[in-house]
């Protein structure tokens, strides 16, 4: 989702348009089970949450700063799951009977089976490989750099997508290129046009590990030494391959989907 309307971030947020009714209908009965100073309180909060923070401009300057889907985000200070349970037990309380209590809530689960999705039949279910949810490659990566490390916290050179994952595995590990420098590549395809060293350092071997942009052999030694690199890890590409070897990186091990360096460049 490279645009995002406020819409599009509720729907995100909730799943799909069932959710969002059913939380709207929940804040609704919330409020009007408040006193009239709790409902005032409840309007104000509303009112001022909108004119802060939901509405397309406060969007559009948040999305300057941060990429677009992650403004759903700020959703989660608006808890549906709760809000929803909030306001059925608010009902069932209000009723005097507790048989009349037990049947609304048992009437709800009965609506809420027939009438909500299952994430198990999405289509995009699957049951996870193992308990940590990552790729065989991770636990290869680690079982390497952990076999052969000299320090405490080496630095690794990784490309995005493996350092979304690794360090939710192995935290024993420094990343030579930011997250936060990997996402502002995304938007400027790859490309700083500054004089900081560091960064330009991060943004050359990103377009290089990402498979984006080959760069020369020169280029990518002066980037793993400006970035102190112990380690690189790259797709399994030969253009690739060839760069980072005549930088002086030795291939350490090959994972199902990536290769594994040295730098003796440092």
């Amino acid at each position: 989702m490279t645009t995002v309307t406020v819409h599009d971030a509720i729907i995100y947020y909730l799943g799909d348009g069932f959710w969002t009714i059913l939380s709207l209908i929940s804040i609704l009965i919330l409020l009007f089970r408040q006193r009239p100073s709790g409902r005032i309180r409840i309007i104000l909060w509303a009112f001022f949450s909108v004119i802060i923070l939901y509405n397309p401009i406060s969007l559009k300057v948040i999305t300057k700063a941060v990429e677009p889907l992650t403004y759903y985000r700020f959703f989660w200070i608006l808890p549906g799951g709760i809000i929803i349970t909030l306001a059925l037990i608010s009902l069932a309380y209000s009723l005097s009977n507790r048989f009349l209590s037990g049947m609304l809530v048992a009437a709800f689960f009965v609506f809420l089976s027939q009438a909500a999705v299952s994430f198990v039949s999405l289509p995009s279910f699957e049951i996870p490989s193992n308990a940590y949810e990552l790729g065989n490659d991770i636990f290869q990566i680690e079982e390497a750099i952990s076999n052969d490390k000299k320090t405490d916290m080496p630095v690794v050179a990784m490309p995005s997508p493996v350092q979304m994952e690794y360090r939710t595995y192995d935290a024993a590990v420094s990343s030579a290129i930011r997250k936060e420098v990997y996402q502002g590549m995304v938007k400027k395809e790859y490309t700083y046009t500054g004089k900081n060293k560091r960064r330009k350092a991060e943004y050359a071997l990103g377009a290089l590990l990402d498979g984006y942009r080959l760069i020369d052999s020169d280029k990518a030694r002066k980037s793993l030494s400006v970035l102190g690199a112990d380690y690189a890890i790259s797709p399994r590409n030969g253009d690739i391959y060839q760069v980072l070897t005549d930088a002086g990186c030795v291939e350490l091990v090959t994972t199902d989907s990536y290769v594994i360096y040295t730098c003796v460049a440092n």
